[in-house]
């Protein structure tokens, strides 16, 4: 279950030391995105459905039309 969160914060899958950082070129540009947006990205737009599709893939957890309840 964590793997994804590992592949995503941390370096080479894992933990991050004291000290340590690292750089995720996707997260940024997912933030960027959002910000640029106002959030609307990922309630509703590109995000919202790069998420509802990953989780279909994997857990079939969130829905894109729960986001939207946020707004």
């Amino acid at each position: 279950m964590f793997n994804e969160w590992f592949k995503v914060f941390s370096k080479n899958n894992a933990p991050l030391k004291a000290g340590e950082y690292f750089k995720n070129k996707d997260l940024a540009e997912s933030l960027k995105e959002i910000a640029k947006t106002k959030g609307k990205s990922f309630y509703s737009g590109a995000i919202a459905y790069e998420i509802d599709d990953f989780m279909k893939k994997k857990w079939r957890i969130f829905k894109k039309k729960r986001f939207r309840k946020f707004l």
